[in-house]
């Protein structure tokens, strides 16, 4: 399944054990990214220097270390859509991501969530009905 995404969706790394960044040394916080990476770069794709700190955890040490070596694009969230908290129920998480929608918006969700794939269509379907196109954090930089 990976290999399938990582040849058709963008890939942003996200850390291999997911620490706060905050809380480990700098060598930590490299081995983190580049293991990520190299385990991206197997599967035929790369995160091009895009990244999210765990738990949304950063500082400006964290910032500056991750750009020197190789990761300069920081991409945060603007909606937190809760699919993260085990007890939100699935129509809790796609309200919080259509409410939350204006132009710019970018939606942490979480692949592991059991919420977010019972909402994914209906979310998406709403979201393109309030005229609202879906695209690439790349697209959204540019």
């Amino acid at each position: 399944i990976f290999e399938r995404i990582a040849k058709t969706q963008e890939i942003g790394n996200h850390s291999f054990n997911h620490p706060d960044f905050t809380k480990i040394p700098e060598q930590g916080q490299t081995e983190e990214l580049t293991s990520t990476e190299e385990l991206i770069n197997k599967y035929g794709a790369s995160s091009e220097g895009r990244w999210r700190p765990p738990f949304g955890a950063w500082n400006d040490t964290v910032i500056w270390h991750a750009a020197e070596v190789g990761f300069p694009y920081q991409i945060m969230w603007t909606v937190d859509s809760w699919d993260w908290m085990p007890d939100v129920s699935p129509s809790t998480v796609q309200e919080r991501i259509v409410w939350g929608a204006e132009n710019g918006a970018i939606f942490v969700s979480h692949c592991n969530s059991w919420q977010t794939p019972q909402v994914l269509e209906n979310t998406i379907n709403s979201l393109n009905q309030n005229g609202f196109k879906i695209t690439t954090v790349s697209n959204l930089l540019k």
